[in-house]
C-alpha cells in the first residue's frame, strides 16, 4: 500500500512538472526600426498529453504586451498566450555587468598593490631621513668633509627619488579611484535595472496525443528604447571623379536585454505610427467672421483606439529641447515606458501623451536621433520637460545638401537650364565636358558582403548576415550597410559681397535609384576632411545637391572702384553711384564652372530710381540679383565689373555699402 501511494505521488509530481515548465529562450533575430524593435526568440520544449503551460522566462519588462505573437511547430495546439511579471526572480547578469565587475575588481587589486608600494617607500623615506640627521650630527669623526658631503648628496638623491615615486603612486591611485567611481556608478545603474522584475509569457498548449511531443516555439514582441539612424562618408577624389558614398548605420538599444550574436534587420518602418490616412472634415466660414471645422481629422484607427481607451481622461505634456542650444527638438519620440503609447513633438518641441485618469508612477522614455535617450520619472505629475544632450561632435565646417533639378535640352545643345529650389538660371558652358563628367554606364550600387537590401512599397530594410552583439547600454554600434558610386557633376558658387570664398557642390542625377536615406555625412575632398553635410534624401527633386564646402584654390576678390554723390540742377533729387570689380582666379589644375552672385538695390517707390550696368550678367529684377556664369580653365583669371546709380529725394539718405 505504501509503495502504491509513493508511486501515485510521483506520478502527480511528474504531471505537475510537465504541466507547467519554464524554459530558456534565445534571441535569434531583431528587426530594428527607426524607433523601437521587434525581437524574435526561439525555444524548445515538451508538451505532455493534455493541457499544459510552457513559460518563457527572464524576458525584459519593457516589452509591449499588445505585440506578443507566438507560433509553434509540432503535434499540439496553442490555446492562449498570457503575460505576467515575476518579481521574485532577478534578471540574469548581463555580459556588460560581468565585464564591469571584473574591471572594478582588477582596479581594486591594483590600488591595493600601489598602497603596499607606497608603504614601503614611506618606510625607506623615514630611514633615509633618520640617517641624514645622524650624518649631520657626526662629531669627532674620521670622515672627511668631502666624504660627509658625498654621503649627504647620496641620501638627498635617494630621498628625491623616493618622494617622486610616492608622488607618482598617489597620482595613479587617485586616477584609479576616479575610474572606480565611474564603474561603480555604472554598475549601480545596471544592477538597479537588473533587480527589477522580469517578464514572463505563458503559452497554454493542448496535446491530444497519448504521449509527450516535441514543441518548437517562436516568440515575437516589440520593445521601445531602440533606434538607428544613417551616417555616410562622402569621398570625392577630384573634380573628374564620381562621389564614393559609404553608408552605415548607428544602432543603439536600451531595451533591458542584451542582443548576443543575433541576426539584424534594419528597417525604415515606424510601427508605432498609424498607417491610415486621416480624414478631412469640412471647414466652414460664417458671415460673422467665425469659422469652425467638423468631421474627422484623424484616422479611423485613431478614433477606434480613442473609443477603446475611453477611460483615458488625462494627459502628460511638456517641451523637449536641446540641452546646449535650448532650441526645441522637432519630431522627438516620447513613449510611456513598457508600452508603445506616446507622441512626437511638434514644431515648438511640445508633446501631449494621453493617459488614464488613475494612471500614476509613469516613466517616459524620450529619444531623438543623434541624442542621448532620457528616461523621465513623472510619478503623479502631469507636466514633464526634458533637455537631451547631443551625441554628435560637429566640426567647424557645417554645410547642408538639398535637392534641385537638372534639365538638359539635348546632347548636341551647348545650353542647359539648372533649377535649384525655386530659382531658375541659365548656364552656357564653353564645352559640355567642362561641367559634366562622362562615367561608364555600368556603375552600380554595391552592398557590402553579407548585406541584403529589400525595397518594399512603404519601407526599405537591410538584412545583415553577419551576427552582431549589441548590449543594452544605449551606446552606438556601427553597422556597415553599403557602398555607392554616384556619377556627379561639380560646380562652384560664390557671393563675394558676403563671403569671398568659393563653395563647391556636387549634383547627382537620378539619385533615387541609390535608395539613400536622409542622414549626416562626413565630407572628404581631395583627401582632406572638410566637415559635415546633410544628405537631404527626403526631397522630391530628381537631382540631389550635396555641398562640399569651401575651396581655397579658387581665389575671389571684390573691390569698390569709386563712388560719388551729387545733387541735380533745379531739382530736389540726389544721385548716389557705386562701381565694383570682382576678380576671379582658378588656381586648380582642372577647368571649373562657377556662378558669381552680387546685387543691386531694388526700389519700392516711384520716387526712387535705380539704374545699373553689368555686362555678361543675368539679372533677376525681383530680387535685384546679378549672376555671372563662368567657365575657367586652369590658372585662368577673369574680372567682372558692374555699377549702379540711385536717384532719390535729397531728403532721404541711404546706406549703399
Amino acid at each position: 500500500m505504501k509503495n502504491i501511494i509513493s508511486l501515485t505521488l510521483f506520478i502527480f509530481a511528474t504531471l505537475y512538472v510537465f504541466a507547467q515548465q519554464k524554459i530558456n529562450s534565445k534571441i535569434e533575430h531583431v528587426t530594428v526600426f527607426l524607433s523601437g524593435a521587434q525581437v524574435q526568440r526561439s525555444a524548445s520544449a515538451f508538451a505532455p498529453n493534455g493541457k499544459s503551460d510552457i513559460i518563457f522566462k527572464g524576458l525584459t519588462p519593457n516589452l509591449d504586451v499588445n505585440s506578443l505573437v507566438v507560433s509553434g511547430e509540432g503535434d499540439f495546439t496553442i490555446m492562449s498566450v498570457k503575460h505576467a511579471m515575476n518579481f521574485l526572480e532577478e534578471k540574469k547578469r548581463t555580459d556588460t555587468i560581468v565585464n564591469l565587475e571584473k574591471q572594478r575588481d582588477d582596479l581594486t587589486e591594483k590600488r591595493a598593490r600601489l598602497g603596499l608600494e607606497k608603504a614601503v617607500i614611506e618606510n625607506e623615506i623615514e630611514i633615509l631621513r633618520n640617517n641624514n640627521r645622524q650624518v649631520v650630527g657626526i662629531s669627532n669623526t674620521t670622515l672627511s668633509t668631502k666624504d660627509v658631503k658625498e654621503l649627504m648628496d647620496l641620501q638627498s638623491k635617494s630621498l628625491t627619488e623616493n618622494y617622486n615615486k610616492k608622488f607618482d603612486i598617489e597620482n595613479n591611485t587617485e586616477k584609479i579611484k576616479l575610474e572606480q567611481n565611474k564603474i561603480s556608478n555604472q554598475l549601480n545603474d545596471l544592477n538597479a535595472r537588473k533587480n527589477t522584475a522580469t517578464a514572463e509569457v505563458i503559452v497554454t498548449v493542448f496535446n491530444k496525443t497519448s504521449a509527450s511531443v516535441s514543441a518548437k516555439l517562436k516568440l515575437e514582441y516589440i520593445v521601445p528604447n531602440t533606434s538607428w539612424y544613417t551616417e555616410y562618408d562622402l569621398r570625392v577624389k577630384d573634380l573628374t571623379a564620381p562621389v564614393l558614398t559609404q553608408m552605415k548605420a548607428k544602432v543603439r538599444q536600451n531595451s533591458g536585454e542584451d542582443w548576443n550574436n543575433v541576426q539584424l534587420t534594419l528597417s525604415t518602418g515606424e510601427p508605432q505610427r498609424s498607417g491610415i490616412k486621416p480624414e478631412l472634415g469640412t471647414w466652414y466660414l460664417h458671415r460673422n467672421g467665425n469659422s469652425d471645422y467638423t468631421g474627422r481629422n484623424m484616422s479611423v484607427l485613431d478614433e477606434y483606439q480613442n473609443k477603446k481607451l475611453s477611460l483615458i481622461s488625462d494627459k502628460i505634456q511638456g517641451i523637449i529641447t536641446d540641452a546646449e542650444t535650448k532650441e526645441p527638438l522637432i519630431g522627438a519620440s516620447v513613449i510611456i515606458k513598457g508600452t508603445l503609447r506616446g507622441a512626437q513633438t511638434d514644431v515648438d518641441g511640445k508633446y501631449s501623451v494621453p493617459i488614464q485618469a488613475n494612471e500614476n508612477n509613469i516613466e517616459l522614455v524620450v529619444s531623438y536621433a543623434g541624442y542621448e535617450t532620457q528616461t523621465i520619472k513623472v510619478g503623479n505629475n502631469r507636466n514633464a520637460n526634458a533637455s537631451l544632450k547631443s551625441t554628435m561632435v560637429l566640426d567647424q565646417v557645417v554645410v547642408t545638401g538639398y535637392g534641385g533639378t537638372l534639365k538638359k535640352k539635348n546632347e548636341s545643345s551647348a545650353a542647359s537650364s539648372i533649377t535649384i529650389g525655386d530659382v531658375s538660371q541659365s548656364y552656357t558652358p564653353s564645352k559640355k565636358s567642362d561641367f559634366v563628367i562622362n562615367f561608364p554606364d555600368d556603375l552600380t550600387v554595391d552592398t557590402y558582403k553579407g548585406v541584403n537590401q529589400n525595397i518594399k512599397p512603404t519601407t526599405t530594410s537591410f538584412d545583415i548576415e553577419l551576427p552582431y552583439t549589441i548590449p543594452t547600454d544605449n551606446k552606438e554600434n556601427a553597422v556597415e550597410i553599403k557602398e555607392v558610386t554616384m556619377p556627379a557633376f561639380y560646380k562652384y558658387s560664390s557671393a563675394p559681397q558676403l563671403d569671398v570664398d568659393a563653395f563647391l557642390a556636387a549634383y547627382i542625377l537620378n539619385w533615387e535609384q541609390y535608395n539613400l536615406i536622409e542622414g549626416e555625412a562626413n565630407l572628404y575632398f581631395e583627401g582632406t576632411y572638410l566637415g559635415k553635410t546633410l544628405i537631404g534624401a527626403n526631397t522630391t527633386d530628381d537631382t540631389l545637391k550635396i555641398s562640399l564646402g569651401r575651396d581655397k584654390s579658387v581665389v575671389i576678390k571684390r573691390t569698390k572702384l569709386k563712388e560719388f554723390s551729387k545733387g541735380t540742377f533745379l531739382s530736389d533729387k540726389k544721385i548716389d553711384a557705386r562701381s565694383y570689380e570682382i576678380a576671379v582666379k582658378n588656381k586648380k589644375s582642372v577647368p571649373i564652372s562657377i556662378d558669381i552672385e552680387d546685387q543691386i538695390p531694388v526700389s519700392t517707390d516711384k520716387s526712387i530710381e535705380v539704374e545699373f550696368e553689368a555686362r555678361g550678367a543675368e539679372f533677376d529684377k525681383v530680387k535685384g540679383r546679378l549672376t555671372w556664369k563662368l567657365d575657367l580653365k586652369p590658372n585662368e583669371d577673369r574680372k567682372l565689373n558692374f555699377k549702379f546709380m540711385v536717384k532719390h529725394p535729397s531728403s532721404v539718405r541711404f546706406q549703399l555699402d
